[in-house]
């Protein structure tokens, strides 16, 4: 399955909003919201 995703160059998609953890509330009406484009990060 490595491979099949190597040599189709599929990656996973990650919005470009990054959030603290002190922030993760927002984190989450940010997601719940769907203002998200693919996962939502939280620095930690």
């Amino acid at each position: 399955m490595n491979r099949a995703i190597d040599l189709a160059k599929i990656y996973p998609v990650v919005d470009s909003k990054v959030f603290s953890f002190d922030d993760n509330k927002d984190a989450y009406q940010y997601q719940w919201k769907k203002h998200n484009l693919g996962k939502v990060v939280i620095n930690i």
